[in-house]
């Protein structure tokens, strides 16, 4: 056997007696370091693998979609059904983000039962160290071990990820998707991704058609000054919408497509250093309407304002079941970008995040008639305003997990 390989087994070994999986290597193993994919260690499929194999009607159509991390930050995976996907990571708290173009995904089918979902050039992100994530040709890291738990298989991915296709829970229960990362630690799981189904979304748009195709309408007294899509707006990707909050006049890109909906999610990341707002005065920068007739309701709004000792501040206002409104608190945030989330639902709960932590929640509003049918993003109310303010990567949703965080 090839020296050099020789050590490659010893150095694996080693790694793997700091923890408590006896793996040995069976066999003759003598593949080249270019052929390399994996490491066949003791074992057959384990036992609640076996349990978790998806049945073999199971098409690879079925994965197109897109798919959601279950870890702190935000993961998502877009596949498409001519075999390319696109990975979007934002994790609001450290600031870090990637987009990727699109890219090839192709599955494979192992003697094992289980599917390997490879994904060429993802870069493989969330609590794994953060060098991972910002590699430009993705994947896991040549020097980097990866273990199938399943199999019992050590992995090196070179410029890819692989993921593992398996169902939540074993049989009778139907089948539920996840898809696994392999982890660095044999005596630890590694992450999943959840399918997020296209009910649950309503709107998604970063801007990056470089126009404004997804909305529903524009509202502006200038159409060419007021409101711009360009790249010197993007807080996001390569393009971001700048908004005018000079004068009286609303500006606002306005989404028709809610249905009557009793529980409505959205975020976006907003910049409101260009602002200049007198202080007392208050801009309304997202609104949802319940809208029946020729009667138009707002139900919620997220506001802005500028305190001389503490700076920007955020807050939500949410109408109650007697025509009054609750608010949260005031929240300060500096004169940068920052992801502003709302969590509205007719059963008398609101939340608003911020930065992906959990600023404040507001209960019992007897809201239970209202509803969600419209929404508008821009300067949507405010008096006494000059300046811009800069919008990117709006999502909306109702009950899944629309995009940035979860609530813990």
């Amino acid at each position: 056997m090839n020296k050099g390989v020789t050590v490659l087994i010893v150095a694996t070994l080693i790694s793997l007696a700091c923890g408590t999986s006896p793996y040995t290597v069976r066999g003759e193993w003598n593949p080249t370091p270019q052929e390399l994919r994996g490491v066949v260690l003791d074992g057959e499929l384990s036992e609640g693998c076996k349990s978790l194999l998806l049945p073999n009607t199971f098409q690879d159509f079925e994965l197109v979609g897109t798919w959601v991390s279950r870890y702190t930050s935000t993961d998502v995976l877009i596949l498409r059904e001519d075999h390319t996907y696109k990975q979007i990571y934002d994790d609001p708290i450290t600031g870090n983000y990637f987009e990727s173009g699109w890219q090839t995904w192709w599955v494979e089918h192992r003697e094992s039962g289980m599917l390997y979902l490879h994904m060429q050039g993802m870069h493989k992100c969330g609590e794994f160290p953060l060098e991972l994530c910002q590699l430009e040709e993705g994947g896991g890291g040549d020097e980097n071990w990866w273990t199938d738990l399943c199999e019992g298989r050590l992995i090196q991915m070179r410029g890819e990820v692989i993921l593992q296709v398996l169902s939540e829970s074993p049989p009778p229960a139907p089948p539920s998707v996840l898809l696994h990362h392999l982890t660095d630690d044999p005596d630890s799981e590694g992450n999943v991704f959840e399918f997020l189904p296209s009910a649950d979304l309503i709107l998604t748009d970063s801007f990056e058609s470089g126009d404004l195709s997804a909305w529903s309408a524009l509202i502006t007294d200038d159409e060419t000054e007021a409101l711009q899509i360009m790249p010197s707006a993007a807080l996001r990707g390569k393009y971001g919408m700048r908004v005018s909050v000079s004068g009286n006049a609303a500006s606002y890109v306005r989404d028709d497509t809610p249905d009557q909906e009793t529980r409505y999610r959205a975020a976006f990341y907003l910049d409101p250093s260009a602002a200049v707002i007198p202080e007392g005065n208050t801009l309304d920068v997202f609104a949802g309407y319940n809208i029946s007739g020729e009667s138009v309701i707002e139900v919620f709004r997220i506001q802005l304002q500028f305190d001389r000792s503490s700076g920007y501040q955020v807050r939500a206002q949410m109408l109650k079941g007697d025509s009054s409104y609750a608010s949260t608190d005031w929240y300060s945030i500096n004169d940068a970008e920052h992801l502003i989330e709302i969590d509205w639902g007719n059963d008398g709960y609101v939340l608003l995040l911020m930065n992906g932590r959990l600023k404040q929640s507001v209960s019992y509003l007897g809201n239970s008639a209202q509803r969600v049918d419209q929404v508008r993003l821009g300067k949507v109310g405010g008096e006494g305003t000059s300046g811009q303010l800069y919008f990117d990567a709006f999502r909306s949703g109702r009950t899944g997990n629309i995009w940035c965080c979860e609530h813990k």
